[in-house]
């Protein structure tokens, strides 16, 4: 399993270019990574904070062939997640099944820009 993780220190990176930019972006990331899928990952505030993240927002190429569940497994392990935590992936608030392939939803959920923007929300579910 091989994702291609960057962090981003600005929060708002993707808000402070042009439609068109974001576009050229993503339009040489998927040239040269044809087998992946491009996605945004952003957290609350609160979140990165508690787990000492160095941004709210993480750009990362995901194999197209991956389930969601695949990707939440390398989530979890990237961010040091404690077992008691429960993390959910949205994209355009819906919750991501975990059978779902990320080509697909690459194919459903994708932005103008041509990524995909996931929403990281953590719940802790006991004590």
């Amino acid at each position: 399993m091989k994702i291609k993780f960057k962090m981003k220190l600005n929060e708002n990176h993707f808000k402070k270019y042009s439609l068109e930019t974001r576009q050229n972006l993503c339009k040489s990331l998927l040239e040269r990574n044809t087998n992946k899928v491009p996605c945004v990952v952003s957290f609350e505030r609160k979140d990165a904070i508690k787990y000492k993240l160095p941004s709210i927002e993480m750009r990362i190429l995901v194999d197209a062939d991956f389930s969601v569940g695949q990707l939440h497994i390398v989530l979890r392990r990237k961010i040091g997640l404690d077992s008691v935590d429960a993390m959910y992936l949205f994209v355009n608030n819906v919750l991501l099944p975990c059978s779902s392939v990320m080509r697909d939803v690459y194919a459903k959920h994708k932005s103008k820009c041509g990524f995909i923007f996931i929403d990281l929300r953590f719940l802790e579910t006991y004590g």
